[in-house]
């Protein structure tokens, strides 16, 4: 991964940007607040990891706004994973690749486990 944030849950639905690797990841964290748009709030929202592979092909399908207001920036893959307590979520782990396509399997078993440490 290129760019990791993290988010906390405030009022239920919205997060707040706590702490960001770099001003790649804060610039998209900032639009995902913005526009209330992306993985990061559909993962909130679902509570299941969100994740798209290639952004430029598929992204403006899901998250029409985000996606165009988001070019600027060299993001190709973005994979959000929920922190949650037992059913109650407690904010997003955001983690963003410059080039396109699916984390391998040691890639998706650190970003578990990294989530599983910040949520404790």
């Amino acid at each position: 991964m290129d760019h990791l944030v993290v988010s906390l849950v405030v009022e239920g639905h919205i997060t707040e940007q706590l702490w960001s690797s770099d001003s790649v990841g804060a610039s998209f964290e900032d639009l995902q607040f913005t526009l209330g748009q992306g993985p990061g709030p559909d993962a909130l929202r679902t509570s299941q990891t969100a994740v798209e592979h290639d952004v430029r092909a598929w992204g403006a399908t899901r998250w029409p706004t985000l996606v165009p207001a988001m070019a600027h920036l060299p993001i190709g893959a973005m994979f959000c994973l929920p922190l949650a307590l037992g059913g109650i979520s407690v904010g997003v782990l955001t983690a963003l690749r410059a080039s396109p396509g699916p984390m391998s399997g040691q890639e998706t078993d650190d970003a578990l486990g990294l989530a599983a440490a910040l949520t404790l």
